[in-house]
């Protein structure tokens, strides 16, 4: 940690509070990063089979993990794929707002 010398005093400068500083961060957290996307799955016209596997297989292992180790583990990642318009991006945005996870919107 640096030390910052003002006066008399001498304060510290946390890793943290230089991080916070940092442009490149401030630019990924204003073009890439959405905190809250606000979506529901109520705003998803149709995909019901998607929605309810994502909501089994992301949302519920989130919200109760003491209940899904072992053989009721979930898979480690989901893949959502087809041509553009389909609602990929709104899918989700949906399982983030859901989560509470940020939302990394890379192309």
């Amino acid at each position: 940690s640096r030390k910052i010398q003002r006066g008399h005093r001498t304060q510290s400068r946390s890793k943290k509070e230089t991080l916070d500083k940092d442009p490149l961060r401030e630019l990924i957290e204003a073009e890439v990063i959405d905190h809250s996307p606000q979506v529901r799955w109520s705003d998803i016209a149709g995909l019901n089979s998607v929605k309810n596997m994502l909501q089994e297989i992301v949302v519920l292992p989130t919200l109760r993990p003491d209940i899904f180790h072992g053989l009721r583990a979930p898979p480690r990642g989901v893949l959502l794929f087809g041509p553009p318009g389909t609602g990929k991006t709104l899918l989700a945005k949906a399982l983030a707002t859901e989560t509470g996870a940020a939302f990394f919107s890379i192309s």
